[in-house]
């Protein structure tokens, strides 16, 4: 609902914010709103077996919590427009290599 978007939005543009180091932890699979949260931590770190996706193009929508402005301050963008348009799956490999 357009309500939860405001406020998922709000609370990672909070977090982004914070006079204080974040780091996102990411054991397993960050889908679509996980993979925007991560975009949120000044850090984001996997296990090798983590993957991070922004599936919202196979779902029909764009991220909607500030994830794809945040995308592109992370990993500029070209690669930001490969990773969203792509719906790509990343592990950490190849996160790694992007940014």
């Amino acid at each position: 609902t357009p309500e939860i978007k405001k406020q998922r939005g709000k609370i990672l543009l909070g977090l982004s914010i914070l006079p204080l180091i974040s780091v996102a932890l990411v054991q397993g699979w960050a889908l679509g709103g996980g993979a925007e949260f991560t975009t949120a931590c000044d850090f984001r770190l996997m296990t090798p077996e983590s993957k991070i996706r922004f599936v919202h193009k196979e779902m029909g929508i764009i991220p909607s919590w500030g994830g794809t402005t945040r995308l592109v301050e992370i990993i500029g963008s070209r690669q930001a427009l490969k990773v969203l348009s792509g719906a790509l799956k990343l592990d950490s490999k190849n996160a790694l290599n992007i940014g």
